[in-house]
């Protein structure tokens, strides 16, 4: 029953507050801990530690991999473009929330990644600037990098 999916979190609530008599908790810095010992209902006891987040931390933290797509995407693209390529390939926020452009300007000032240059000084071509200056589709450019030929 506790593991059935349609089970509801106040019933899981109530069968604890059942069972469970009395939780100790006790705190340590170095590690920085917390020991729990539960007492349960029918004298038996269980004890657990935690491992305690330190100050600034939290579980809630964008993968390594997204950080790095944005660092990476940050020099050829500018942010609402990269809001819709983090949507596209189905990457969240470290919370689960859709990217949107304030997140990825959050993520890349407090990661200290710059912002896109203008299209001037940009290194690289889209795929679209790289269309039209051979005169070909969006396809062949696409063609072209999956055979190789183009570096992308």
């Amino acid at each position: 029953m506790w593991d059935h999916p349609n089970s509801p979190a106040t019933l899981k609530k109530r069968i604890l507050q059942t069972v469970l008599e009395e939780v100790v908790a006790d705190t340590t810095d170095d590690p920085p801990t917390v020991h729990l010992k539960l007492h349960w209902a029918g004298g038996v006891h269980t004890e657990l530690t935690v491992r305690k987040n330190r100050t600034g931390q939290h579980d809630h933290v964008n993968s390594e991999e997204v950080t790095e797509l944005i660092r990476e995407l940050a020099l050829v693209c500018e942010d609402s473009a990269i809001v819709s390529i983090l949507n596209r390939l189905g990457y969240r926020t470290g919370i689960g929330n859709t990217w949107t452009e304030k997140r990825v300007q959050h993520v890349r000032h407090t990661k200290g990644f710059p912002a896109c240059p203008p299209p001037e000084q940009r290194h690289g071509l889209t795929m679209q600037q790289a269309a039209a200056a051979l005169k070909v589709s969006d396809a062949v450019i696409r063609r072209l990098v999956a055979q190789k030929t183009l570096p992308a």
